[in-house]
């Protein structure tokens, strides 16, 4: 007796690329779907670079440039001859920028002193400087951005807010 020869997948076979696809497609979803304290730190990181990277412009540039947040963003403007400021603009490193879908700023200060969203944090061509803070948060979690009176510029997690429970 001839066994007619068969055109098909084995059940075992499609259970197996079935498998195979599900951790494909797991592995996909974790490493797209960042948490808010990833997504969060990501920016505080990248401010700082660009905090310390306008402090030694405005420096060696001998002019002085300020970063200004508001609820949408951030970015730089330079103070021009006629002491006006001017926005940074296109490809530049210090040009406006959007904040992560859910950062907010909650605190920048200057010596411990408040400054109200959309005020400028200035950066001297004397390189003389106060120390400053922006805290930022996203959901429970937050960042704190610190630059100190001698430039250095550091990132500190405070991390998720816990709710004390009843």
């Amino acid at each position: 007796m001839h066994r007619p020869s068969s055109r098909g997948y084995t059940l075992i076979e499609l259970l197996l690329v079935i498998v195979i696809l599900g951790i494909s497609m797991s592995l996909i979803v974790v490493n797209l779907a960042r948490d808010n304290g990833t997504r969060l730190e990501e920016d505080a990181r990248h401010v700082a670079l660009l905090l310390q990277h306008a402090q030694e412009e405005a420096l060696l540039g001998g002019r002085a440039l300020a970063w200004t947040a508001t609820a949408e963003g951030y970015g730089f403007s330079r103070r021009e001859r006629g002491r006006n400021w001017v926005p940074v603009v296109g490809p530049d490193p210090l040009a406006a920028r959007k904040w992560s879908a859910g950062a907010l700023v909650s605190r920048v200060s200057v010596a411990g002193a408040p400054l109200a969203l959309g005020e400028p944090l200035v950066f001297l061509p004397s390189g003389v400087n106060l120390p400053y803070e922006v805290r930022l948060s996203a959901g429970e979690w937050r960042i704190s951005v610190a630059g100190d009176a001698a430039g250095r510029v550091r990132v500190s997690r405070a991390g998720k807010l816990e709710v004390a429970s009843r």
